[in-house]
């Protein structure tokens, strides 16, 4: 059978390990993406004991609560207790769990599983998931055609097409400062996330990935729905409680993130996502203290790399710093960001470019014209299309089509161009227009630190608008 797709059988069950698929007879069964993960570890490794560190890497990549792995074993057995199954899965005290029923392995028929376990369009599947959490673009490049390898074989895979959503949506945010936008990519990411969960309504990964996308194009209400369908599933996925954070705002991203970090306490983008709300709310200190530990964890991905790298942590808290006037230490967490990330990263240019106008901005501030504008001239090498370097710098700024996500950024570059020229007044104004006409409840949460227009310096025409940000983050 070597180089040959296999089941698992046991009882009235069908286990296919290549589609991750659980049937009884006819009826497939519904499993979250943990509960089947454990499945196919405690049978594979039957009839040996699994400890609860296996298990949690498993079912969750990590680490997770003794809790959640209770709850996660609690309902596989009550899914194959409900089909006249006996109790498969035995607890053995201050060991772990193992899985007790004989199991038969057979050659399997099914689409997926019949590519075999060495073809290349499952095995281009299979790494293309790994290489997606590592966040370099190549990589993403490289996984996204393994991904559509792999529909050209089963165009009815559901996790291919969450994948290659999945895919499509980082290629897109690498190109968010680029000249133009990869809108096609986008498009792409929407129509297979949708794909996804029509053809598996139970994956909780389908509507988290589908929650992503949809939060890229704008559509934040449609976005929440989908990742809450997201947590309904499966709560006790890190995963999908980030993206819970990252489409909503207020205190449901302050919750959501908060438990993102409950499951991965070294998830640096959570406390990014966190540290966000605080800022608009003015609320420097608590954002200060999620910044510091998301620094940490940032810094610790250099001797200790892991899944889905965050870059920004001390850009954000540069920002911050700045804003209270402390800039010295600002200048020392720019100076940290862009010692920091790999140069391959998706997001590594977006996040330079923003640290290389942060320091300009300062510079400024200092009265250090030159210094200010050699700043941002860096940032636009870095990326062309940078638009608040390019007002800082009083070049003329690019029309964008309405359905260009960057299209209300343009409102807000041409209040930081007035702010340059010294016209804060008009700024005010044009920055009060954008917030009206934004649909997003998060627009315009960086106000409070946003380092040229620097409104705490000029409260008096700031103020109004400052609180129309913050009622909007409670």
């Amino acid at each position: 059978m070597r180089g040959n797709a296999f089941v698992y059988r046991f009882g009235a069950f069908e286990l296919d390990p290549a589609s991750r698929r659980l049937v009884s007879g006819a009826e497939r069964v519904r499993l979250t993406e943990p509960q089947l993960s454990l499945l196919l570890h405690l049978v594979s490794h039957a009839p040996q004991i699994v400890d609860k560190n296996a298990l949690a890497r498993a079912g969750w990549g990590g680490t997770t609560s003794d809790e959640n792995l209770q709850q996660a074993i609690s309902r596989l057995r009550r899914a194959l207790s409900e089909r006249g199954g006996p109790t498969f899965v035995e607890a053995v005290r201050n060991e772990g769990y193992r899985f007790v029923a004989p199991i038969e392995r057979r050659e399997s028929e099914h689409p997926i599983a019949a590519l075999g376990l060495d073809s290349e369009p499952l095995r281009a599947f299979l790494q293309g998931r790994r290489d997606l959490a590592t966040l370099k673009l190549d990589a993403i490049e490289q996984a996204r055609r393994g991904f559509e390898k792999m529909l050209q074989h089963n165009a009815d895979y559901a996790p291919a097409h969450t994948s290659l959503a999945h895919a499509c949506a980082l290629v897109f945010e690498a190109s968010r400062v680029d000249e133009k936008c990869d809108m096609d990519a986008l498009s792409q990411a929407v129509d297979h996330a949708r794909v996804a969960t029509m053809l598996d309504p139970a994956s909780a990964d389908g509507w988290s990935t589908l929650g992503f996308v949809l939060s890229l194009t704008g559509d934040a209400e449609a976005a929440t729905v989908a990742a809450l369908k997201a947590v309904a599933i499966d709560r006790a996925t890190w995963r999908h409680q980030l993206r819970l954070a990252f489409v909503t705002w207020g205190d449901e991203r302050i919750d959501a993130a908060q438990s993102a970090l409950a499951l991965r306490p070294d998830l640096a983008l959570a406390c990014w996502l966190k540290a966000t709300v605080f800022v608009a709310r003015g609320a420097f200190e608590p954002a200060l203290t999620d910044l510091q530990a998301g620094c940490a964890a940032q810094d610790r991905q250099k001797t200790v790399p892991g899944d889905y790298p965050a870059i920004g942590l001390h850009l954000l808290r540069g920002l911050v710093l700045a804003a209270q006037e402390r800039l010295a230490e600002a200048e020392d967490e720019f100076v940290a960001e862009l010692a920091g990330p790999d140069r391959g990263q998706l997001y590594w240019r977006e996040c330079a470019a923003n640290t290389w106008y942060a320091r300009g901005a300062v510079r400024a501030r200092r009265g250090q014209i030159r210094d200010a504008n050699a700043a941002f001239e860096r940032a636009l090498e870095i990326a062309p299309g940078h638009l608040f370097s390019l007002a800082a710098l009083a070049r003329p700024l690019p029309a964008l089509a309405p359905a260009d996500p960057r299209a209300a950024n343009v409102v807000v570059a041409r209040s930081v161009a007035l702010a340059r020229a010294g016209r804060h007044r008009d700024a005010a104004e044009i920055y009060r227009g954008a917030l009206a006409s934004g649909h997003r409840a998060h627009a315009g949460w960086i106000l409070p630190v946003e380092p040229i227009l620097h409104v705490s310096a000029r409260t008096d025409i700031w103020d109004d608008i400052l609180a129309i940000v913050r009622e909007r983050a409670t």
